[in-house]
Order: C-alpha cells, then structure tokens, then sequence
C-alpha cells in the first residue's frame, strides 16, 4: 500500500488530471451540467485504493454464451418476452449476482459484422479492420487457452460448409479456434438437426457439456491439477429464423415461434444454473451472456439483414458474477450501475479479458498490450473497441456506433447508425424500398428505444427533425469529446461520424452547439475567463509538485498506466 504522503499524491494527482480534462468532458447532450468519468482515472483509483487486491487461490471457471438474434427489447420490454422468461426475469429482479444491461446495442443486424465484433471486440470502421477481425487466433476463446484453461465450445447451429469454407467461414474460427473439444452435429451423430433447420435445440447441448466436465474432472485428478479452471462458450442458435421450426412461409406465425424460442432460452438458462450449482461449481463461476444482435420477426422475417430498427439494435446482455470472485471494492456497484446506462456487444470482449486476468488489469501489462484494451490501440487496427463493463462507470450520455462494414459490401447495402441511450440516428442506402418497415433507398431515421418497443408491431421510427438534429448533434458533440475513454481520436474525424455531421448541418452547426453547450455548462463569459485562469493555476501547481516529488510522481504515474494514461 502506498504510504500517507503518497496516497495524498494520488489523490491530488487524480483531481488534476480531472480539472485538466474538465473541457474535453463537459459536454453531454442530455445534461450540461454533468461530466464524464474517464475510465484511465477511474482504473488509477480503484489501484490506489486497492493496491493490495487480494488474488484468488483459482481462477473462476467461465462460460460465454453467444445468443444468436435475441432481441432485448422484445425479450425485456414486451409482455410475452417476460412471460416466456421467467427464470431470466426472476433471476434480474432478485439475485444480487446477476446483472442484465438493460440498454444493451449492437454493432450490425448481420452475423457477418456482428459475430466477429463480439468475438474479437472490434468493429471494423475501416478495411483495415475487416483484416483484424477476420484474423484467425483473434476470438476470445483463444485468450483462455493461453491462460491455461481448459477450453470447449458447444454450438447448436450445426458447423457445416457454410460455416468451415462458404459465405460464414470467418465464424468458424471464432466458434472453433483455441478449444480442446467442440461439439455440433457435424461431429456428434447423436445430434439430430430437427429442430432448426440449420442446428438442434440449444438444450441438447447442456448433456454434452455435463459429459465433457466429468471428463475433465477426471482427468484434473490424473494430472494433479485440482485449481485448473475451465472455459466453455455456447453459440445458441434457436432465437435464429426459423426460430424452432422448420417451415419455410414468412408468414406473421413465425413472430409466435420466435417467442417460443424465447421460452427454449429460458430453459437451457435456467438448466445450465441449475446443473453448475448442483455439481458446486455455480459459486466458482462467472457466465456472461450476449446475443449477436437482435430481431424483428413480426414485421419481416429476417429483416435484420435489410434493415435497422429499434428491436433489432437492442441485444440482450448479461453477467452472473459471484460477488466473492471480484477482486477490488467497487465492482458490484460498478456492475449495477452500468445495468441503467448503454452497453454495447463491443463490452463483452474486454469484460471478459479482464476476467481471464484475473480482474486486476490496470497493472497487467499482457492485458494493456492487447490492441483491444485500449480505444486507440484499436482504431490503430481500423477498429472500434468496448470497455470493461466491471472497471468503467459508463456515462449517461455514451454514444455508440453501428455500421456493417463487412455485410453491406456485396449487396451495396449502406445501413450506419449512431445511438444514445434513447435514440438512434439512422441512415439506410440500399437498392429497393423494404415496405413493411417503411423504409426507402436513401433515407434519414430516428429509431426509438423505450416504452415505444412494448408494442412489437410499433415501427418506433420517425423522420428526422429540427429537434432531434440539434440533439444529435450535442451527442457526436459527447462522442468527440471523450478523449481517449471510449473511441479513438481517429474514429472520431472517421467517414461516419463526418457523414452523419454533414447531415446534421455541417461544422459549422456542430461548433454552434458546442459553443451553446459550453455556455450552459460554465455560465456567463466572466466565469468561463475565471475558469480558464484556474486551469493555467492548476498546470502551474502540478508543475510545481513534479518538481518537489519527481521520484513519487514517476513511480505513481507508472503505477496508474504512464504517461499516455495520464495524458
């Protein structure tokens, strides 16, 4: 632990670098009165209060679950999606351990975008990105086995041609690559695909996993090795057209059979909880769950591929975590607040490198050398990047980014959006009109999320106004002025963010609310000059400080991430 005079430091150092940062974190589009929290700083508090985190005697035991096209608004906001998810609702009102985001976004309504962004954390905004992404040894799977893990993946959806060489051959590296034993039908005979014309039944997956557990329990005892952990992902496919049937209308029943599914998710939810605790393995493991992207099957079938809307931008996302297997004071609080604030798919990545770290990743070094770790090392790879869901306290007023880069190549199909926690701004290029969505071949939308999705046949969009134009603008106004916390810098002068800019007026519109926005946050003009002169004061006095303590201030400085953290 750091001594009295350095703990002192610390926390003056942290107030300075807040005041320094104050100009770059004042603007939200929400409230003018309310800063950001950088996570970089937020990272050197929890170090300096918890130094000496105590380390577990095991690493905890992880399963991921990858939920295919589970929409969050429809399974959340909807009387039949609670209806037909009791476990996971009764789970979300009353275990202390559970966590589900309920504002939860997704990078693209296409397994071919989103899939890789979950798996490797990045979202390509550039083709330099499609290259990372789609990079065998980049799945998080991989991460695991080089700790050590014992690693198996489990996917319902069958791993056929299409998956190994055809049009979805880059998934199969993200649900294969880096385990000891995967499971599918393409392998096990037992599995019959009867259920969903391309997999099984996601439940049919839980017996193989039981098996593959008392395999490796056994093989644990033969190799002396009783605290090695085990890491298994599941790929559950039935939340995808034909959503647990095998017909091929695209009639309004499958909107029912996709509910259905919803009730086939609950069980193997309620089952794989019911199977860990009973073994005594449910109190040394985490589980985190995220779907790809959501769904829209009462409107269109597959519309996700053509289209955005609200239903198919909210995903649904989870965490089960033990409050004795976190390592620092915080984490739970951290991880129920994040449950009101906007999540993103791109989150569940670097949540679950910091697990495979063992929690404690402002001082890992392997953890800060992942280009995923970091905002700007991730747009250096033409990728936009999540955060750590239990190490950042994520603002009101995040913006997140939406674009398929990847899918919308081959069919000339533009679908870019950028979303606050209420709204999206969307803008859609494509060759026809999709008629039962009202959407044309190039048009402008606000999508909205909320009570408006209650009702699934609500289209819960509307052309875009004067209003929401100057809110948007205050929102990429937030989106620039993270610094370093949540994109990259080069993300943020990126051709999607100038495009939705130009649509929103151009520079000069954007410097106009930025001026309003400042304004409301500081006041009249005399506070804004006394402001900046206490600035100047601040950079003096911790000038003064580096001089008066060079050896402290190094040491500490290191200890918090150096010199680019701090800056």
């Amino acid at each position: 632990m750091p001594d009295a005079n350095g703990a002192v430091l610390l926390v003056v150092i942290g107030t300075l670098a807040c005041l320094l940062k104050i100009r770059s974190n004042l603007h939200s589009y929400a409230d003018p009165t309310r800063s950001l929290v950088n996570p970089q700083l937020l990272r050197a508090a929890d170090v300096a209060a918890d130094a000496a985190a105590s380390s577990q005697a095991a690493p905890p035991n992880v399963v991921f679950i990858q939920h295919e096209s589970l929409s969050g608004s429809i399974m959340l906001n909807t009387e039949k999606g609670k209806a037909n998810t009791p476990f996971f609702h009764e789970r979300m009102a009353n275990d202390p351990d559970f966590y589900a985001f309920e504002h939860h976004r997704t990078g693209s309504g296409h397994a071919l975008d989103a899939m890789p962004s979950l798996m490797t954390g990045c979202l390509p905004y550039i083709k330099k990105g499609m290259k990372y992404s789609h990079a065998n040894g980049k799945a998080i799977g991989y991460e695991f086995a080089e700790k050590g893990y014992a690693t198996a993946s489990f996917s319902s959806r069958i791993l056929d041609e299409d998956i190994t060489e055809g049009k979805f051959g880059v998934l199969h590296d993200l649900l294969a690559g880096g385990m000891d034993r995967v499971e599918d039908a393409s392998v096990n005979p037992n599995l019959e695909i009867d259920i969903n014309d391309q997999g099984t039944s996601d439940g049919q997956m839980l017996p193989l996993f039981e098996e593959w557990l008392e395999e490796f329990d056994r093989l644990k005892e033969e190799e002396g090795s009783p605290s090695k952990p085990f890491y298994a992902q599941f790929y559950n496919f039935n939340n995808h057209y034909p959503y647990l049937d095998d017909h091929s209308d695209f009639s309004r029943l499958h909107g029912d059979n996709y509910i259905t599914s919803m009730k086939d998710t609950d069980r193997f939810l309620e089952d794989l909880f019911e199977f860990l605790s009973s073994t005594g393995r449910l109190e040394n493991t985490i589980i985190v769950g995220s779907s790809d992207h959501g769904e829209d099957p009462f409107k269109k079938p597959l519309a996700r591929t053509k289209v955005l809307t609200s239903h198919i931008l909210h995903s649904v996302g989870y965490v089960y975590y033990p409050r004795h297997l976190m390592t620092h004071e915080g984490m739970e609080e951290r991880l129920r607040r994040n449950t009101q604030m906007m999540t993103h798919t791109l989150d569940i990545f670097p949540t679950l490198l910091s697990i495979v770290h063992g929690g404690n990743v402002a001082t890992d070094g392997e953890y800060h050398d992942h280009p995923m770790s970091d905002p700007n090392t991730a747009a250096d790879e033409g990728c936009i990047a999540g955060i750590d869901l239990a190490a950042v306290d994520i603002p009101e007023d995040r913006v997140t980014i939406a674009m398929n880069l990847v899918s919308g190549v081959s069919r000339s199909l533009t679908l870019w959006a950028i979303s606050t926690k209420d709204f999206t701004l969307y803008h859609r290029t494509g060759r026809t009109e999709v008629y039962p969505l009202q959407q044309g071949r190039d048009n402008d939308y606000v999508l909205e999320f909320g009570s408006c999705t209650k009702d699934v046949m609500k289209l819960c969009m509307t052309d875009l106004s004067e209003e929401k134009e100057e809110y948007f603008r205050r929102a990429i106004t937030s989106l620039r002025s993270y610094g370093s916390s949540f994109v990259g810098e080069s993300v943020k002068t990126s051709k999607i963010v100038r495009f939705f800019v130009n649509i929103l007026g151009g520079e000069s519109a954007m410097e106009q609310t930025a001026d309003a926005m400042a304004a409301e946050y500081l006041g009249s003009k005399e506070s804004r000059v006394a402001f900046i002169e206490g600035e100047s004061a601040m950079e003096q006095t911790a000038d003064a400080m580096a001089d008066e303590h060079p050896a402290a201030m190094e040491s500490r400085v290191a200890l918090i991430g150096g010199e680019s953290a701090m800056e």
